[in-house]
């Protein structure tokens, strides 16, 4: 029996099986969506795989490559995690030290881009195994699809679409209730009307140009209405087997292991749950000029492959939304900066 012939048959099979997990690191999953769409509870439905981990409280590492640390040198890398860590401590994931310390090891140990300044974080903060995909979810206007694409031309996008109506309306709720007054009456909400008109322009653009695997549109309606159904679809898009736990919320969980809550704007937060009653609100929730403009906007900017089938209940008269059009155009203005990425 010839040893040598085994022992280099047993590392060609041990090098492949580690190249094979190395690369699921290098299939990230980006999920994006508006806000008040259903980003969040996606992003705990994914995570509750077995095999897949996505960060609770984004990094907002993507947001981050629109050249403020270029170069990127070892100044720059410590500035951008140290921006990192401390949006993250905002958010209630305190980034200890130890652990950026060990992000930059491993930085130092490979290539200094900003490809390897996310995977270590990613394996740092989520203690990625080999046999572990991860992701990321940013509600906004997908603006961070370019840059993720650009360092993971693997990676695949997920996008989770709500009736523009009950996203506004739910976006209007919360602006009033959770950041007060002067948002409101600046009208902060009807920055999410801005956000879809980019994040149909980014997401057409993006579709036309990467193939059906690497990207995957899901709406809102029918992920609480059908979750079996769609969570088969978002694994058969992944390439992985269905899990139960996905569709079981009581697996859901946040960074510190506790159960997730929904953090819907409408009914109980206690119990962890799947709500099913959040469709249709915005007929409660907005005025008739609201919903004129909101749906002006839908018409308008539309989505290549949006499954949805809409209603529409106006004629789409502007007449009466013009304070309501000055209001959107002074807080895109406002917001301008922390906007542009």
């Amino acid at each position: 029996m010839d040893l040598g012939c085994i022992s280099k048959g047993y590392f060609r099979i041990r090098d492949a099986v580690n190249n094979k997990n190395s690369s699921l690191h290098e299939r990230p999953i980006l999920i994006v969506g508006l806000m008040r769409s259903g980003t969040t509870l996606l992003d705990r439905v994914i995570d509750a795989h077995p095999t897949i981990k996505i960060f609770y409280v984004r990094t907002q590492f993507l947001r981050k490559l629109n050249g403020k640390f270029d170069p990127l040198d070892e100044d720059n890398l410590n500035k951008l995690l140290s921006e990192v860590a401390n949006f993250l401590h905002e958010w209630g994931r305190k980034t200890t030290e130890s652990e950026i310390t060990e992000v930059k090891k491993y930085v130092k140990n490979h290539k200094l881009n900003y490809k390897t300044v996310y995977l270590g974080l990613a394996k740092i903060l989520l203690q990625l195994s080999n046999d572990e995909r991860w992701g990321e979810k940013y509600d906004g206007h997908g603006g961070e699809i370019k840059y993720f694409m650009k360092m993971f031309p693997k990676g695949q996008v997920i996008l989770i679409t709500r009736d523009l109506r009950d996203s506004y309306a739910s976006n209007k709720k919360r602006t009033r209730e959770v950041l007060g007054d002067d948002s409101f009456s600046r009208g902060d909400h009807l920055m999410l009307l801005d956000d879809w008109k980019k994040m149909t322009m980014y997401w057409n653009e993006f579709t036309t140009n990467y193939g059906n695997e690497s990207h995957l549109h899901i709406t809102y309606e029918e992920l609480i209405e059908n979750p079996e159904t769609t969570t088969r679809k978002i694994c058969k898009f992944l390439k992985i087997d269905w899990n139960e736990d996905m569709i079981n919320p009581k697996k859901f969980i946040d960074w510190d292991g506790n159960q997730w809550k929904s953090n819907t704007s409408f009914g109980t937060k206690v119990t962890p749950e799947i709500y099913k009653n959040n469709i249709n609100k915005h007929r409660d929730e907005l005025s008739e000029e609201e919903m004129v403009l909101v749906e002006s906007f839908m018409r308008k900017y539309t989505i290549h492959d949006d499954p949805h089938n809409y209603k529409y209940v106006t004629e789409g008269s502007f007449e009466n939304t013009t304070h309501l059009e000055e209001k959107l155009k002074n807080v895109v203005d406002l917001w301008k900066e922390a906007r542009d990425f």
